[in-house]
């Protein structure tokens, strides 16, 4: 058991959604300052978005990083493509999790002689286009809104696969108000509900690089939804040739699709009128 600090460093060049996340057992300013001085490679300083005190910052580490994993951005680094709040919500858990299992007090919050870094506040509630109406017909598609689902409780879902579910809500609930809870509260009704989730948290990571953008606007970032769900299924140059963008220029919208890194799974439509699928293996 090791006591020490969890942290959560930005650096202003990486874009404020990418993460990275350690432990240290000295005050995280310091680390966050060695993180520079003693690389090269950085060119800016890091800051600190929050730190939380952990009876064992080992495994605080080594479980937010489990947690997190779907956004990872390289195995061999530290650093997650993930909301500031919804990364600092999971450390925290996290470690009050621990120091409860350790019967000690909740996690501290390590005080920064600073001004926080700014959060984006995310998307307003508002009615967005579906995914069959923004392709105008070019593709067919199948509107997930309206998708006619198999039983809820056709698979069960692991501990661990409820927590990545209800991560992917914390990333995606602002996206379409009273829609994606009821989308993300379905994966119990997928045969194949481990391959769904990882196609998701793909989609969702990918998402995040428009989601940072803190200028861009509610219709920019639904339309990168639209075409990252279509890229699940199709490649990019057949998304690009098939969808009119209204917001995204070629160019940028082919940057997004990449970014997207699951071959494409493509959507089996049994009924028209049933509106039944399956994504193909």
């Amino acid at each position: 058991m090791t006591p020490g600090y969890l942290y959560l460093l930005q650096n202003p060049l990486y874009g404020a959604y990418v993460i990275k996340i350690g432990l240290t057992t000295r005050e995280p300013d310091v680390r966050a300052r060695e993180l520079y001085v003693g690389s090269s490679g950085v060119p800016v300083p890091f800051e600190i978005a929050t730190a939380y005190s952990v009876g064992d910052c080992k495994l605080a580490e080594k479980q937010t990083h489990k947690r997190l994993a779907a956004y990872r951005l390289n195995r061999g680094r530290e650093f997650f493509r993930t909301s500031p709040a919804v990364a600092a919500a999971i450390a925290y858990d996290t470690c009050t999790k621990i120091n409860d299992h350790l019967g000690l007090l909740p996690p501290e919050v390590f005080k920064i002689d600073k001004t926080p870094p700014h959060l984006p506040t995310g998307l307003r509630d508002k009615n967005a286009k579906s995914v069959a109406e923004a392709f105008d017909g070019k593709m067919e598609l199948v509107d997930p809104f309206t998708l006619r689902y198999s039983p809820l409780g056709t698979s069960t879902l692991t501990p661990e696969q409820l927590d990545r579910v209800e991560i992917l809500k914390m990333h995606l609930s602002r996206l379409y108000p009273g829609h994606m809870e009821e989308i993300l509260s379905s994966f119990s009704r997928d045969t194949t509900p481990e391959k769904e989730i990882k196609i998701w948290e793909h989609i969702t990571k990918a998402y995040l690089t428009i989601e940072q953008v803190e200028f861009a606007s509610d219709d920019l970032r639904h339309e990168a939804f639209v075409l990252l769900l279509a890229r699940s299924w199709s490649s990019t140059n057949e998304v690009l040739n098939s969808y009119e963008l209204e917001h995204f220029s070629p160019k940028s919208a082919k940057r997004l699709l990449q970014a997207y890194e699951l071959r494409p799974m493509p959507i089996v439509v049994r009924s028209r009128r049933e509106y039944k699928f399956q994504q193909a293996d």
